[in-house]
């Protein structure tokens, strides 16, 4: 039903849903104020007024009637299939819980929107729906709800905010210099020489040179200080906005009075140098950032098949063009055209739908997609771009709250803003009573030189330095937030093949009878499986021909089957291939049956990896130790003296289970297995860490990646993670000593308002350093017989 609807100015109007203060504008509708189009939207869904609808035909639908062009899709859509699309959607609109609840909803009240995620900070909206809803109709409903999102086919948003800090550093800049050269004739006239006219013209000239820095290049802090007030919380852009006022107000009070030249030169450097700060963040930002760099090392590679042989090659270094070979339960890496005959795979880490696709010859295939069936062979037909493989591995942890040193930082910086501004009132009266021309300066130096900047930048520069180390020696974690995860653990649960042994076993035979044709048939099988044993066998099998396989099905924790030349060809545990044989305690077995009758098994005897021994007396001196094995029991000699307890014969969902219930019972686990029948316990643990070799598979399913080669550093890297918590409170006792040092020059009178600004940026810098310096040092102690 429709509804009337009228747009007020703000008159101290709270929103009647989010009982918030009203930003802008006031909605009113129903009798009643709301802040946002998603309150009004909310209110009307839960009080029945409203029955949502999609957008009839109109001029505006039909000016986005463009949108349905192939050449305009393959540029927005980040995934597509015959039934399903996704698309992610910048909204500037996005104001408050109200407009994230009413746009997530949109699956409840839309069949054909199979689902909607907005990532609040960066106001935008990524929503999977079916193909049958055409991209205009999909944009058109949000405008009619009132989120209207930015159709950017180049990604000219971040552009334009990055120009946007170098045109406001270029005005303050050019200001700052000039006031300076206006002011340094009334500075240097000792003897009163300048004249009076001169004097005027001077003061009025920077006074206008004030304008556009106050209310132009220092804007940003003034929003940012309002909307933090507005919400109840102070941020540290609060401090900068009240020194840049006072400084501003007592500048035009004393050049309007005639009483003195004002502050513009100061106020001018103060902000030049504030915004060369921003600038500087955002650079080192952007140079540290884990979520944009770690593409350059994630380990992810893939099988490159180029002249007949198959060689491992790191995914940044393939390029259009080449053929890479996925097998069963990888996923594909970029966006590529099949070259198989077809393909089944499962899109629901880019989806979220587990329904399987069928996809034939020459056909798109999609970056995140899993191979279902037997190894196939894609042509690359995209560039490599690892950062959209990298948002889909972290999109969980995107839901998850910070973690809690971030909350510490900002529950700092909230007590430490009020701390500064009662500092700086308790100063003002002092001075107003000791000698009242000191209260500007006084007040602005305090407020100026305390904002705590450096203590903010503490956590994410010493983690994001952490990251990249980590990356360097050949461990990869999905988030900062995993470090403090790390430093919290106290039991660590292995997994063993693949995991405490190497994946190329030492001796490999088998006991029963294959004649040469059978053989064949087996390797055909077996090169589609990406399983620790399934590659042994294949290495051992290599010389085999091999055949086409059709009907091919991998049950996790059991086996593989397939239909090869006619005949069925099955591999796995005894139970799965129905064999009866005697059980080995020194050796893995993997039986094989041909058309039901049994053959026989492959006996493998693993070695165990280099330095194992030292690896678990180190981790046993503090961590609890136990062993998860899907094999049969055996080497239960060599492993009882370094496990708390030993568990073998685990399907997948024991080991998940065996997890939680350390969970249920307070203790942080750690899970370290291979990736694949390990999937279930790496996601459910707090830390799942998978262990990859040869073939880095990506696994959405853990929280980080460790080199097979660098399994035995896993105790460095654990100590690693303890020690960057560490540095990251020396780095707050630091910040917290410049503060104070800084506020007892400033209280005391001996700190004009341009050095404190001075002082602001190069205190940040400071902390950067200090962080990096003893994090390299960290590296260097750790690491220090490392290449």
């Amino acid at each position: 039903m429709s509804t009337s609807l009228e747009v007020l100015p703000v008159k101290d109007a709270s929103c009647s849903l989010c009982h918030k203060p009203c930003d802008g504008e006031v909605i009113h509708a129903h009798g009643e104020n709301f802040c946002c189009t998603g309150c009004k939207s909310v209110y009307e869904i839960i009080s029945g007024d409203v029955e949502l609808f999609l957008p009839k035909k109109s001029d505006k639908l039909s000016r986005l009637a463009y949108l349905d062009l192939e050449e305009i899709q393959k540029q927005l859509l980040i995934f597509q299939t015959e039934s399903h699309a996704r698309v992610r959607f910048k909204v500037p609109s996005i104001h408050c819980s109200s407009c994230v609840l009413l746009l997530e909803q949109l699956p409840q009240f839309y069949p054909d929107i199979l689902q909607s995620r907005v990532h609040f900070p960066k106001k935008e909206v990524d929503i999977l729906y079916q193909k049958s809803l055409p991209l205009s109709n999909l944009v058109g409903l949000m405008i009619a709800i009132g989120y209207e999102p930015i159709i950017s086919l180049e990604g000219q948003t971040e552009k334009k905010e990055k120009n946007s800090l170098g045109l406001k550093i270029a005005v303050a800049g050019f200001c700052f210099g000039n006031a300076m050269l206006l002011s340094l004739p009334e500075y240097l006239d000792t003897n009163f020489l300048i004249t009076e006219n001169f004097q005027l013209i001077f003061r009025a000239i920077n006074v206008l040179l004030s304008i556009p820095v106050v209310f132009y290049a220092a804007s940003d802090y003034f929003k940012s200080a309002w909307g933090g007030i507005k919400k109840g919380f102070f941020t540290i852009d609060v401090p900068i906005a009240l020194g840049v006022l006072t400084l501003f107000s007592r500048s035009l009070y004393e050049i309007m009075s005639d009483t003195g030249p004002g502050y513009v030169d100061s106020l001018t450097g103060l902000i030049f140098l504030l915004l060369i700060g921003r600038w500087y963040q955002q650079k080192t930002y952007d140079a540290l950032s884990f979520d944009r760099d770690y593409k350059s090392y994630f380990p992810m590679a893939a099988t490159k098949l180029e002249a007949g042989k198959e060689t491992p090659v790191p995914i940044k270094d393939l390029k259009i063009g080449d053929r890479v070979l996925v097998y069963h339960q990888e996923l594909i890496p970029c966006d590529a055209m099949l070259i198989s005959p077809q393909a089944s795979l499962d899109y629901s880490f880019v989806s979220g739908e587990s329904e399987p696709v069928m996809v034939n010859h020459q056909e798109s295939v999609y970056a995140g997609g899993r191979n279902n069936g037997p190894r196939i062979e894609v042509e690359l037909q995209k560039r490599i771009d690892m950062s959209y493989l990298s948002s889909l591995w972290d999109q969980e942890s995107l839901q998850q709250s910070a973690s809690g040193f971030r909350n510490l930082t900002d529950r700092i910086s909230k007590y430490f803003t009020w701390a500064v501004l009662a500092i700086a009132l308790l100063s003002g009266v002092f001075w107003a009573y000791r000698d009242a021309s000191q209260i500007v300066t006084v007040v602005t130096s305090i407020l100026i030189v305390a904002c705590p900047c450096a203590l903010a930048l503490a956590l994410p520069f010493t983690f994001g330095h952490t990251l990249r180390i980590f990356g360097k020696h050949g461990f990869y974690v999905r988030n900062a937030e995993v470090i403090e995860k790390l430093k919290n653990l106290s039991t660590i649960v292995f997994d063993k093949t693949g995991t405490l042994t190497y994946q190329k076993a030492r001796k490999v035979s088998f006991v029963g009878r294959l004649d040469g044709f059978e053989k064949e048939l087996v390797a055909s099988l077996i090169i589609n499986s990406s399983h620790p044993l399934s590659r042994i066998i294949a290495d051992y099998l290599s010389q085999e021909k091999t055949h086409p396989v059709q009907d091919y099905q991998e049950i996790t924790g059991k086996g593989a089957k397939a239909n090869v030349r006619g005949k069925v060809i099955k591999l796995g545990s005894a139970n799965f291939v129905e064999g009866n044989f005697p059980s080995e305690k020194k050796f893995s077995q993997v039986f094989v049956s041909v058309d039901g009758q049994v053959r026989g098994y492959f006996k493998i005897k693993h070695s165990f990896r280099q330095g194992l021994g030292d690896l678990l007396k180190s981790l046993r001196r503090d961590y609890k130790l136990l062993l998860l094995s899907g094999d049969k029991e055996q080497n239960h000699e060599v492993l009882d003296r370094h496990f708390q307890a030993l568990h073998f014969n685990l399907k997948p969902i024991d080991k998940l289970r065996f997890i939680a219930s350390e969970q249920a019972n307070g203790k942080s686990t750690a899970m370290v297995g291979d990736g694949l029948n390990d999937a279930g316990a790496l996601k459910k643990s707090d830390v799942g860490i998978a262990v990859a070799d040869e073939i880095h598979q990506f696994s959405p399913s853990c929280h980080a990646i460790l080199s097979g080669e660098k399994v035995t550093d896993l105790p460095k890297f654990l100590r690693f993670a303890r020690k960057s918590v560490f540095i990251v409170k020396v780095a707050f006792v630091f910040s917290f000593l410049y503060n104070i040092l800084g506020l007892s020059f400033a209280v005391s009178g001996h700190l004009s308002p341009l050095v404190s600004a001075i002082l602001m940026p190069v205190s940040s810098v400071t902390v950067v350093g200090l962080v990096v310096l003893l994090t390299t040092l960290e590296e260097k102690k750790t690491f220090k017989f490392q290449s």
